[in-house]
């Protein structure tokens, strides 16, 4: 009787604090928007019944206020979808998820997804390429960076998948098109994901949750200018030059929401467009005097050049009853100055997404809901580049020069279906089955070779083009068990059957130890996979790149063990991980064999280079193993310190050289709010050890360069403005503290150096940017 009154005040307890305003305010931050009204709230409320019994067990004992803090623990706990596919708290997920919101990101100064990753993520690394070709930023995981446009890393908004299915690849920079002001938090599961959601999940699941109507207000605006002074590039050689303009970047925005009943049913609507322009300062690069790409008055490849970005963007979510839609939209267009002809304003990247989805969520009984998608992408990029050189031109024909050209577009559509049953009725043994179905079409002219003067294609020269219809299909269930009051099991798997390469089953278990409500001990085993995408499997180039004859699918099998305490003020966690990526596709050099084949196929053209010619291939083997701390504090009211780091190592056998990453990185923030509605004063750093300086692709530049110790530190104050209600600042100054970037930028011999000058991509030592935000409740 004791113990069953004992739990009735402890429910009571719960309730009240449920109905409070900051609690509730709390659990409704954390909470994802999707993850509440589709499936019943029973069972992740539920879940927390052995916490809730442990309470009660302590009131019978007299412990009250041990009771008290540990329920205050239990509430103020993350509530993530990301790991399961459903609702649950970060202490019994199956994997280590970090939840970003983004109120943390305007505090810090995050400016865009990529910054909020490196600046407030854990076990991630991101960092910029000096806008090549290959990757404008380049995203590594725990120890490992694959530098292919983060085909390994799985990006979802609001669950809807948004890697290409052509060629796997996403952006994480200003190019995704998600405007700051509609991301209610970030989700990033580490480790493999593919048991829940398939190919490309192989180093991390990001999954960007937007804003709801009642989260979001009836109206936003922003604006936001970021200044910027000229650059040099940084040599082992060469100091640095200076240019002679400013640059600037300009961020606008404006959205408005509405909530309601509509025919009986509630209602909601959100929209939000913005438009984002950048326009670097200008970069002096010290002209080359070996045969390069420039065109008169230039006598040398170099000297001064600018390039711009500019992305609009728009995002609607609405909701009416149980059904939901969700459209975006992008377009972003940057300019290429260093690839080809020095300067050329015509050297440039553009890409277009179209991601749409409807939804209905529907509680079928106490025990089942059911979760339907209908979906529809359009994917498409176009890079262009001009070259003087006759080695990169089509022999006979381009005796002026080329321009170089390569497309690639994709469009899917597909349907998907989860069921999740929990047969108690109490969140102790919950059921998910789901599947994917999914029609894909591809194509793309990889390397269309123009006259540079009179735009004229090849008469004599094939050139290559391919398209690609394909089906995929997928099954996948999760079963979890909650033994007793501290266990939890979480057992999955998936099988994905592709028409493009075969099957591939993912499976994925997870133990769970929560011997107090502030305690977790995680021990998880998981696999995932990267399917060969249409474009690897028929990329081709007349010049330098062989069709492969076949390519099997990428894997990592990963282990890894968390130890996680929360406080009342803050928590604390430690993570160790091994993983092994087998069966990475990379470019090799083409065999003797491989080139006569090729060549003798009308493949190659008779100016094709053997030393030069490549072929991609399963031919990498990565060992991975390190550790992950993460550390939150707030000792008073106002003051928050946090900090995470990762400590890692890898090991290349195969075909080099690998990417690398910092074998140490991290970030640390800091940050105070003056009184409950003051200004708030925070500082950010980010920081990594030393790292190998990365190159293109069969460059013969070396590849063992040194780059590092790399740092940065941003310091950023804002706050609301007291004579107008809902009008907000920021300023922040950000430093780099970096003598020059982790990028091998271009080599060889200078006007004032004789010997070929290793240079380095140019770092942005300082900006300042200033903001401004209405909102209207």
């Amino acid at each position: 009787m004791m113990r069953r009154r004992a739990r009735f005040i402890a429910w009571c307890i719960f309730v009240l604090a449920l109905a409070s305003g900051p609690a509730r305010a709390q659990l409704d931050e954390a909470t994802p928007p999707d993850s509440v009204e589709p499936t019943p709230s029973v069972a992740p409320l539920d879940a927390t019944d052995a916490h809730v019994d442990a309470a009660a067990d302590g009131a019978e004992a007299g412990d009250d206020e041990s009771d008290m803090n540990d329920l205050e623990t239990l509430l103020g706990e993350q509530v993530v979808t990301t790991a399961s596919r459903s609702a649950e708290r970060a202490s019994v997920a199956p994997a280590t998820v970090v939840t970003i919101d983004g109120d943390t990101m305007r505090r810090y100064g995050m400016r865009s997804l990529d910054e909020a990753l490196q600046y407030l993520g854990l076990g991630i690394s991101v960092s910029s390429s000096g806008r090549d070709y290959t990757s404008d930023v380049d995203t590594g995981v725990q120890g490992v960076l694959l530098r292919d446009r983060n085909k390994h890393v799985l990006l979802m908004l609001d669950g809807h998948v948004m890697n290409s299915q052509s060629n796997g690849e996403t952006r994480l920079d200003v190019a995704l098109g998600v405007p700051l002001e509609m991301i209610d938090h970030v989700e990033v599961m580490l480790g493999p994901g593919s048991v829940s959601y398939g190919s490309n999940a192989m180093m991390a699941v990001i999954n960007i949750v937007t804003r709801r109507a009642r989260d979001y207000g009836r109206m936003r605006a922003v604006a936001e200018g970021t200044l910027s002074p000229p650059l040099g590039i940084h040599s082992q050689l060469a100091s640095p030059g200076g240019g002679d303009r400013f640059g600037g970047r300009l961020r606008v925005g404006v959205g408005f929401a509405r909530a309601g009943t509509f025919l009986g049913h509630s209602a909601e609507v959100v929209v939000h467009g913005e438009y984002q322009q950048e326009v670097s300062p200008t970069v002096d690069v010290p002209p080359q005097t070996e045969d390069r790409d420039f065109l008169p008055p230039r006598t040398a490849w170099g000297g001064r050049a600018q390039y711009q970005t500019r992305t609009p963007s728009l995002i609607v979510r609405a909701r009416l009853g149980d059904v939901s839609l969700f459209l975006q939209g992008s377009s972003h267009y940057r300019e290429t100055p260093f690839v080809g002809i020095f300067d050329d304003p015509s050297s440039h990247e553009h890409g277009v997404s179209l991601h749409g989805e409807l939804r209905h969520d529907v509680v079928l009984s106490a025990r089942a809901s059911l979760a339907s998608r209908l979906y529809g992408d359009h994917v498409r990029l176009e890079e262009q580049s001009s070259w003087m050189r006759s080695f990169y031109c089509l022999p006979g024909q381009q005796v002026d020069g080329c321009n170089f050209v390569r497309r690639n577009g994709s469009s899917w559509v597909g349907v998907e279906e989860q069921l999740v049953v929990d047969w108690n009725v109490d969140g102790r043994f919950e059921t998910t089955i789901g599947g994917d179905l999914r029609f894909r079409y591809g194509a793309a002219r990889p390397a269309d070779y123009y006259d540079r003067i009179t735009g004229d294609g090849p008469w004599t020269v094939r050139l290559p083009y391919w398209n690609s219809r394909s089906v995929l299909g997928a099954l996948f269930v999760q079963q979890v068990v909650r033994a007793g009051d501290h266990w939890t099991l979480n057992v999955g798997m998936r099988f994905d059957g592709d028409s493009l390469y075969g099957v591939h089953f993912s499976p994925r278990a997870a133990v769970m130890y929560l011997p107090t409500a502030r305690t977790t001990i995680r021990v998880g085993y998981s696999e995932a996979f990267r399917a060969p995408s249409a474009q690897d499997l028929n990329d081709t180039d007349p010049t330098y790149v062989i069709r492969p004859t076949s390519l099997g699918a990428e894997t990592v099998r990963a282990l890894d063990f968390e130890v996680a305490q929360r406080f009342a003020r803050g928590s604390l966690s430690v993570r160790g991980f091994a993983s092994r990526f087998q069966g990475l596709v990379a470019q090799r050099q083409a065999t003797t064999a491989e080139f006569d084949a090729a060549y003798a196929a009308g493949g190659l053209v008779s100016n094709a280079d053997p030393l030069y010619v490549t072929r991609w291939d399963n031919s990498n083997t990565i060992d991975s193993v390190g550790g992950t701390l993460a550390a939150t504090f707030q000792p008073i009211d106002g003051l928050e310190i946090g900090s995470n780091l990762t400590l890692a190592a890898n090991e290349l056998k195969g075909d080099g050289p690998l990417p690398t990453i910092a074998h140490f990185y991290g970030n640390a923030r800091i940050s105070y709010r003056f009184g409950d509605d003051g200004p708030t004063l925070a500082l950010v750093s980010a920081v990594s050890s030393r790292r190998t300086a990365s190159t293109e692709p069969g460059s013969p530049i070396p590849s063992r360069l040194p780059a590092g110790p790399l740092g940065d530190l941003r310091l950023v104050a804002s706050g609301p403005l007291a004579s107008i209600t809902g009008l907000t600042w920021r300023v922040a100054v950000h430093t780099s503290l970096n003598s020059r970037g982790p990028y091998v930028f271009s080599a060889g011999p200078t006007a004032t150096t004789p010997t070929d000058t290793v240079m380095f991509a140019p770092v942005q030592r300082l900006f300042v940017f200033v903001g401004a935000q209405y909102d209207l409740r």
